[in-house]
């Protein structure tokens, strides 16, 4: 064998060298590649450990849910079982009373229940052969049954529980000692009333509240006169308050009765006159306030004890149609006399809502004097006295000028007027006249300007009356 060389050597030398470099390279890479698939292997699990956290959480919770809606349900199934029960002890109540205290019957009381509050409301109507409500719907219908209802209601039901029987009631509803008597109560639109208390005082006393159609059933009623009064929270058309009328039965009939009442409402006024197309501040004493469904002379009057800037009326009927309202106390005060169609171009019409109160304008025209005395002068705190020339008007109205010999307030309410001007002085210096004819003061713009001489001689001596 021949020797090796140096080279030979140098070349296996590394050839071992490159060997062992490539082992130790496989074995990091093997365990490199074994940690990895470790790692990955561990992500995988804590997926699925998290998955099925969330899938135990999901389930527990619709578990959860369902057993909460099943014992709310059963609350609810438990609750109207209760109510229910209470109705049929209320029927069974309702059964046993006697004719005249079934009559009009209406009561609600509360009961408690293993802590839950039940309202029960208990009512007994007439009927009549037909099944309709006697009274309201047929008139002069002869009621020989009655309908018992009792409703049951709870915060813990979404719907109240209601039972309804028709008996026979003991005794006869209309025999020879007695009437019956029917009331219906209507709104200002003519429409019923439910849920008033109308009280029946006479020969006896008897309440009752209206039912759906606004109407009562006194069945039974001695003979004799009965005054039937509504609460005082309401007013008649007239504004009469507590609601009041009067009935007769007759033995053996029915007589019907209509009451027409509201909320009541007020009227403010603020009064007003206008000169020279511009509207001023004035005071009125007496107010009126018109509609044709009111009694004749189909308007009403309040009258202040001393003139006032705003006027309010009380307790008024709230009528659709509103009200005219104008000063004064006159029929021939109202604008509607000299002009139909007033309102409809002038403040003044008022309407409001039951229970609310309407402020309006109201104009009283103005009478334009100008005073001076012989000397041409213009006469300050002269007296201009005004005396109501219509119809039926009685009224006296007194006003002093200004330093311009003008009023300061000219308005006065609409009408026709003989006008009288002193000096308002006493004794021998005291000296009067009276403007020319009438002075017709019936336009919203007042009237022209009247220039008023107040003479010096003796003959126009003293003061107007």
């Amino acid at each position: 064998m021949a020797p090796l060389t140096d080279d030979t050597r140098a070349s296996q030398l590394r050839s071992a060298t490159s060997l062992r470099a490539a082992r130790r390279s496989r074995r990091r890479g093997a365990v490199g590649d074994g940690r990895g698939a470790l790692t990955s292997e561990r992500g995988w699990v804590l997926v699925e450990v998290m998955m099925g956290a969330l899938l135990v959480a999901m389930a527990a919770a619709a578990l959860l849910g369902g057993l909460d809606n099943f014992q709310r349900a059963n609350t609810v199934n438990r609750s109207r079982t209760v109510a229910t029960n209470l109705a049929e002890q209320d029927i069974d109540r309702m059964r046993s009373l006697r004719n005249d205290q079934l009559l009009n019957l209406d009561q609600t009381r509360t009961v408690q229940v293993k802590g839950v509050t039940y309202t029960i409301r208990s009512r007994a109507d007439w009927l009549s052969d037909s099944g309709t409500d006697a009274g309201c719907s047929a008139p002069n219908v002869q009621a020989n049954y009655m309908r018992l209802t009792s409703t049951v209601s709870s915060p813990a039901l979404s719907t109240p529980v209601r039972i309804t029987t028709l008996v026979t009631p003991r005794g006869t509803p209309l025999d020879a000692s007695g009437g019956a008597i029917v009331l219906t109560v209507l709104d200002r639109n003519d429409q019923p009333l439910p849920g008033v208390t109308v009280q029946l005082s006479g020969p006896v006393n008897l309440t009752a509240t209206t039912n759906s159609q606004g109407c009562v059933f006194f069945a039974g009623v001695p003979g004799g006169v009965y005054s039937v009064t509504a609460p005082s929270s309401y007013v008649e058309m007239d504004g009469t308050s507590p609601p009041t009328d009067v009935v007769s039965p007759i033995a053996g009939q029915t007589v019907n009765k209509t009451l027409k009442i509201d909320r009541p409402g007020r009227i403010t006024a603020q009064i007003a006159t206008k000169v020279g197309g511009t509207l001023y501040q004035s005071q009125a004493q007496m107010l009126s306030v018109a509609n044709s469904s009111l009694p004749s002379p189909n308007y009403k009057t309040y009258n202040l004890s001393s003139p006032a800037t705003s006027i309010t009326t009380g307790d008024l009927f709230p009528f659709p149609s509103g009200y005219g309202v104008f000063t004064g106390g006159c029929a021939a005060n109202n604008p509607t006399v000299y002009n139909a169609s007033y309102y409809q171009s002038n403040p003044g019409l008022a309407t409001f809502d039951p229970g609310q109160t309407a402020t309006v304008t109201v104009i009283q025209p103005a009478i334009n004097v100008v005073v001076r005395d012989s000397s041409n002068q213009l006469v300050a705190n002269a007296d201009v006295v005004a005396y109501s020339q219509d119809s039926g008007c009685s009224q006296t109205f007194r006003k002093l000028t200004n330093s311009q010999g003008r009023l300061s307030d000219p308005g006065f309410p609409f009408g026709t007027y003989r006008v009288c001007v002193d000096n308002n002085r006493s004794g021998s210096s005291a000296r009067y006249v009276y403007v020319t004819g009438n002075v017709a003061n019936t336009s919203p713009d007042g009237t022209a300007t009247i220039n008023v001489t107040i003479p010096s001689s003796s003959s126009a001596r003293g003061s107007c009356p």
